[in-house]
């Protein structure tokens, strides 16, 4: 039998598309950010549910990285359609980019 074609091994885990999202952010890939919300359009908004995450946005965290490229594919994809998104401290993205000195955003 020949081998398989698949490009991972058979017993490899998947990393979590929501992870996976959040490294191309923090990666500056705008279009590998692109290519995951095509795949995975619910997630476009991925609110980091970790305890100390704030639930801070895709757009919260791009912004306060001061990746603008990927600030742009957020914004183009909806981000902010249904209203501007606020953490639990009640911050938007432009106040976390503006207190990290990205004036650009």
């Amino acid at each position: 039998m020949p081998p398989s074609s698949s490009t991972s091994p058979p017993n490899t885990p998947r990393i979590d598309p929501s992870l996976r999202l959040r490294r191309a952010i923090h990666a500056n890939d705008p279009l590998l950010v692109t290519r995951i919300l095509k795949s995975h359009p619910l997630l476009l908004q991925n609110p980091d549910s970790t305890p100390h995450g704030l639930s801070n946005t895709s757009l919260h965290l791009s912004a306060h990285l001061g990746f603008l490229p990927i600030v742009a594919v957020l914004l183009s994809l909806g981000h902010e359609k249904s209203g501007i998104s606020l953490n639990e401290d009640h911050q938007t993205p432009l106040m976390l980019a503006a207190a990290a000195g990205h004036t650009e955003i």
